[in-house]
């Protein structure tokens, strides 16, 4: 017997240089996804910070590597990407950019 799986997409999440303005994604129900750059948007970098609740304090959230870094990944516009491997067991993202835009995401348990 095999579980159901569930996903979700969200069309429009609002990235911003400033973490506070950007949007929080419920990431806690979920173990994969995917992070669509619209054609034309001026997005070159997204860095990821996540928190423990929707309104808590969200932190840079750093790589598994032997030297952890911030996450952070180069994008452009019309291409779409994973959400980061390091990033499974996060309950709740921010996305931060170089310049303020929208993205989509799409997640998958």
């Amino acid at each position: 017997m095999t579980s159901a799986k569930y996903s979700l997409s969200i069309e429009s999440v609002v990235v911003d240089t400033v973490l506070a303005d950007s949007a929080a994604i419920n990431y806690g129900d979920f173990e994969k996804g995917m992070v669509s750059v619209p054609t034309g948007s001026s997005l070159t970098t997204l860095t990821w910070h996540a928190s423990g609740s929707e309104d808590g304090t969200y932190l840079p959230a750093l790589s598994s590597a032997a030297v952890p870094a911030a996450i952070t990944q180069t994008v452009s516009g019309g291409k779409v990407y994973p959400i980061p491997d390091d990033l499974r067991g996060a309950r709740f993202l921010k996305i931060t950019g170089n310049a303020d835009g929208v993205v989509g995401v799409t997640l998958k348990d």
